[in-house]
């Protein structure tokens, strides 16, 4: 939620509540389903994930 807060904040973004999504976060890693984000006027689609091991943190993050 942080993420979210800061885009927001940024008075770029108006995040969409993800009660509205019709395809599940965890799936999105794989490939977005376009049509779906759509439907619901998503303009723009952040993915991302945080990774934890051996005391090494990854972040990934992709743009649609």
């Amino acid at each position: 939620m942080v993420i979210t807060d800061n885009l927001e904040r940024s008075g770029l973004f108006i995040p969409i509540d993800q009660k509205a999504f019709i395809q599940s976060t965890e799936s999105l890693s794989n490939q977005p389903r376009f049509e779906d984000w759509k439907v619901i006027k998503a303009q723009h689609l952040v993915v991302g994930k945080i990774e934890s091991n051996n005391n090494k943190i990854a972040i990934e993050f992709r743009l649609f």
